[in-house]
C-alpha cells in the first residue's frame, strides 16, 4: 500500500461491508503510539496516503 503503484491520491475510498472488515481484522499490532487493530492501521495508512475512507 506504500509501494508508489497504483491509483494516485487524493481519491475517496468506498469501502462496503467495512464493520464486517473491522470485526475480522482485529488482530493487535505494536505501533509507536502504542497499540492498534489491523484494522485502524489500514485507516492510518491511508489517510497518511491523502485517501478519504468512507465506512459503510
Amino acid at each position: 500500500m506504500r509501494g508508489g503503484w497504483g491509483a494516485t491520491p487524493p481519491f475517496t475510498l468506498l469501502w462496503q461491508h467495512s464493520a464486517g472488515a473491522r470485526a475480522r481484522l482485529v488482530e493487535r499490532q505494536e505501533t509507536g503510539d502504542g497499540v492498534a487493530t489491523l484494522f485502524d492501521l489500514l485507516l492510518e495508512i491511508f489517510d497518511e496516503q491523502g485517501i478519504q475512507v468512507i465506512l459503510r
